[in-house]
């Protein structure tokens, strides 16, 4: 999951090998990569995309807020409850933190990071 991730920056020129050896959770802050420190205020407050994963359509709604010094994600699936997404900085991307996350499929995730990223 991850390395296509990183595959796909790396072939949109949006990240480097230095980049991706040197990774830490404020490496990608700019230029439609996740911004994972600062103030929501800058950040676009609300946004809602289709994706279709495996044949299956998906409607998701992700709203971004404060939490310390970082900036999470509330999503909903097809209207679903709502996941907090946050950074990892060791997967460098974004997971599903909240008691129910496991029910998110590995596919849904990663398109859902493709938008974020």
């Amino acid at each position: 999951m991850l390395a296509k991730l990183l595959v796909r920056l790396f072939k949109q020129n949006q990240i480097t090998m230095s980049d991706i050896r040197n990774a830490d959770e404020n490496t990608f802050s700019s230029n439609n990569k996740p911004i994972t420190t600062g103030d929501v205020q800058s950040h676009q407050k609300e946004k809602t995309f289709d994706i279709l994963v495996d044949n299956v359509p998906y409607n998701i709604k992700v709203i971004p807020f404060n939490f310390n010094e970082d900036v999470r994600y509330y999503a909903s699936i097809n209207g679903g409850p709502q996941h907090v997404l946050a950074w990892d900085s060791e997967m460098t991307m974004f997971t599903a933190i909240d008691d129910d996350s496991a029910t998110i499929p590995d596919g849904v995730m990663i398109e859902l990071n493709n938008k974020l990223l």
